[in-house]
């Protein structure tokens, strides 16, 4: 298979706990998209339900969520898969 829209990482900067079988990490090329999605999202709940205060969601770094599940999404897919993601997590209470 050929990989467009991510890279491997380098299984010495994570630990696994013996939980990989072997399988590589990937992750997605662009942090920007799953970013805005994550914000905007969290906007839309900050207007519409309460305020969302110090809360990161699926967002982290080095690795955040959507971009090491679904390390080759289709770009203009991503951000859109970011924020439905980021809505089902403050809609389960954060």
């Amino acid at each position: 298979m050929e990989f467009q829209y991510s890279y491997e990482i380098d299984p010495q900067f994570y630990e696994t706990d013996g939980l990989d079988l072997g399988l590589p990490l990937r992750m997605h090329l662009d942090p920007y998209k799953e970013i805005n999605g994550a914000l905007r999202a969290q906007d839309d709940w900050s207007k519409n339900v309460r305020p969302v205060y110090s809360y990161k969601g699926g967002l982290g770094y080095p690795f955040s969520f959507i971009r090491v599940t679904v390390p080759e999404c289709l770009p203009e897919r991503l951000e859109i898969i970011s924020y439905a993601n980021e809505f089902a997590f403050l809609y389960d209470g954060g």
